[in-house]
């Protein structure tokens, strides 16, 4: 098995803002266990950048696809690989900083490739802030498109997500030859669903609202229950 795993919504409980996420006792641990019995083939697929996800997970640190796939890590410790993101999205900045101001509540979270507008706090701006966005970024449709989360909006670059980082990662050791499982939650995660499906692996929907999956579980708390029995299936197996 390659197991990828996205974060919010799948291995962490959603936070009102994405600092607030909790850290479960033992998911460290668990993770750590897996990563060892897979011989290395554990990566995490997430929107948020790889330098948060190290800083999340610290001490650990993982194989990892950061902002949607324009950064990549296969092993721990070696470089990040970073597609170069268009320049409109820094041209933008402003009139996003301008635009937020203009609607209290809806967040604006900026990362190198990618901005994230978060409307949790305000869920009755969810069709005034995407109406303002396509505006936005209308001008940009070649290199810009929308991508829509639960209670966010996230501008990211066109032909980049997560289903394309996995099948990256899949290129080489330590998840070449190997079946891919991707266990994710939310609409970002459809394109991780379908690279795995193209694969001949396996999908695993969290939640209630997901894109179509091979299996569903039905929160962040029964993933890390099936992960904590899959990693003392694998350390029972080798032994």
């Amino acid at each position: 098995m390659a197991l990828f795993l996205d974060i919010d919504g799948t291995l962490l409980d959603i936070a009102p803002v994405p600092e607030a996420v909790k850290m479960p006792k033992d998911l460290r641990k668990t993770l750590a266990s897996l990563f060892d019995g897979l011989r290395g083939a554990l990566a995490l697929v997430s929107g948020r950048s790889i330098a948060h996800l190290d800083q999340l997970f610290k001490p650990l640190v993982l194989p990892a696809s950061g902002e949607h796939g324009l950064e990549l890590r296969r092993i721990p410790g070696e470089p990040i690989e970073r597609i170069q993101p268009p320049a409109a999205l820094h041209h933008l900045r402003p009139t996003i900083i301008e635009l937020t101001k203009r609607m209290p509540g809806v967040l604006p979270e900026f990362k190198a490739g990618t901005v994230a507008l978060h409307f949790r706090q305000v869920p009755a701006m969810k069709r005034p802030l995407l109406d303002s966005i396509e505006k936005l970024i209308e001008p940009y449709q070649d290199d810009l498109v929308i991508q829509p989360g639960k209670m966010v909006f996230e501008i990211k670059p066109r032909g980049i997500d997560k289903g394309r980082a996995i099948a990256r990662l899949m290129m080489a050791p330590p998840f070449e030859g190997r079946w891919p499982v991707f266990a994710g939650d939310d609409a970002t995660d459809a394109y991780g669903f379908e690279a795995v499906r193209q694969l001949g692996g396996y999908s695993i929907g969290v939640g209630p609202s997901h894109a179509p999956a091979d299996s569903h579980l039905d929160s962040p708390t029964e993933v890390r229950a099936w992960l904590t029995a899959l990693a003392a299936s694998i350390t029972s197996a080798a032994a």
